[in-house]
């Protein structure tokens, strides 16, 4: 883990931190890509490298992707950068190398074909092959993101997001170093070692990717999926502290609002009353967790399989689980509610709550926002059920946050979770090499 930690820290040292060019793809490390090409196909073998690299990133800068994920790859954007009449056969020579396959599944205007690299490359460490070509090179740079060719920024919304993604810098060496020291004792997380680098890499490139689902209509880009034990080395230009806005017992509470929409002209049972009072407390999990007799070092894992196999799991998985049990004693008619909701597909109540989550936090919130300020007079980011903005700005958007849930008759309980800046780092590069990056209120000073 620590060489391809310090390549990335050379790379950083060579670039003054912040990486205005992209000088480096990701392949997997058993790939010689160079001899694989035919002496016609070297001129171009950053272009076939750049192929694995576009699946690999995907992979480990959007948390939706997992290792078995097809990713998307549009021919159209593809092409943009490799030049359209190469990509399919840049595609095909991986799957004839069986290093990638295909999901054949095309819908036109909708989706494009799928790629994932085949059982054998799949979980297989990546190594950073240099760019030679420098024409290739320098469009990449330019490209910068292929992802922002998807995202409609005429919206209001989303562009008010977009904007002050750009805005969002990050300590590089210092998040590089807490990284390695989180890693350091064990091999074992190597695939999270490198998916934490990765997306440290990738931001500090300013290789964006952007987009709104239009299953759950959540918002995915850099900073939301930017590894919580990270925020501490974001930052901003302004030297402003960031507070994080946290719905407590977020998931729990948006189905108070469906909850409320089914009873709206039916009468309220005394279980889902408690129920809703408990979720606007914020006290719903650690209230249930006791009436449950559940002991305080079993608490995490209960909650966890509250969530996957209650809230999110299959209706005959659910009924056997003892959380769901346990809520059908506590909460009868929640329960109820719960499984008659996934009753002909699993999937329907988390699609319904992330809509529910993302009407209120993107429409309502940040499109209330967006109508009123500037993105640049304005910071807030959002991260799925909670907003991430100043501390000066604090005050307004818990107040809005509060009444988009009002007018939908639940009273929302908002924490706020301060960033946590560290003050200064230290990096060892090698006995002979030491770089230190300190901030103060927003100045960056170098040190040899």
């Amino acid at each position: 883990m620590g060489s391809f930690c310090c390549l990335i820290f050379y790379t950083l040292m060579n670039d003054n931190y912040l990486l205005k060019d992209i000088t480096h793809l990701y392949v997997p490390s058993s790939i010689e890509t160079f001899d694989l090409l035919s002496n016609k196909q070297k001129k171009h073998a950053d272009k076939y490298n750049y192929v694995l690299h576009s699946i690999y990133i995907a992979r480990k800068i959007d948390k939706r992707n997992t290792a078995a994920s097809y990713i998307p790859l549009s021919s159209k954007i593809l092409g943009k950068v490799t030049h359209t009449s190469m990509c399919k056969s840049l595609l095909d020579f991986w799957i004839n190398e069986g290093v990638i396959e295909c999901d054949n599944q095309y819908i036109v205007g909708e989706k494009c074909k799928g790629y994932r690299f085949t059982l054998a490359y799949r979980e297989e460490p990546v190594k950073h092959v240099a760019i030679k070509d420098h024409k290739f090179k320098a469009k990449l740079t330019k490209r910068k993101s292929l992802y922002m060719d998807r995202v409609d920024l005429s919206n209001p919304t989303l562009s008010f997001i977009h904007n002050n993604l750009m805005a969002v810098r990050i300590d590089v060496l210092g998040a590089l170093k807490h990284t390695h020291q989180l890693f350091k004792v064990s091999d074992e997380h190597e695939d999270k070692f490198n998916q934490y680098c990765i997306s440290i890499h990738e931001f500090a490139q300013g290789n964006y990717f952007f987009t709104r689902d239009i299953i759950g209509n959540r918002v995915h880009n850099n900073f939301v999926n930017f590894p919580k034990v990270l925020r501490p080395f974001i930052y901003l230009e302004t030297g402003e502290q960031l507070v994080n806005l946290d719905i407590s017992n977020s998931q729990p509470l948006m189905l108070c609002v469906l909850l409320m929409k089914y009873y709206k002209e039916r009468a309220i049972p005394k279980d889902v009353v408690r129920y809703i009072n408990e979720c606007q407390e914020g006290i719903f999990y650690e209230s249930f967790a006791i009436s449950s007799g559940i002991p305080l070092e079993s608490r995490k894992e209960f909650k966890e399989k509250l969530f996957a196999n209650v809230f999110f799991g299959r209706n005959e998985v659910c009924i056997r689980s003892k959380a769901f049990k346990a809520l059908l004693y506590h909460y009868p008619n929640v329960a109820s509610f719960i499984s008659e909701y996934k009753k002909k597909d699993y999937k329907l109540l988390a699609i319904a709550l992330q809509k529910v989550e993302s009407e209120i936090i993107i429409d309502d919130v940040i499109g209330g926002l967006a109508s009123i300020y500037n993105p640049d007079d304005f910071f807030a980011l959002t991260i799925h059920d909670s907003i991430t903005t100043t501390y000066s700005n604090k005050e307004k958007v818990m107040s809005m946050m509060e009444e988009a849930f009002r007018k939908r008759g639940i009273k929302a309980s908002i924490k706020p979770e301060f960033f946590e800046m560290k003050s200064s780092y230290s990096i060892d590069i090698s006995s002979s090499d030491k770089l230190n990056r300190t901030h103060l209120n927003g100045e960056q000073k170098q040190a040899a």
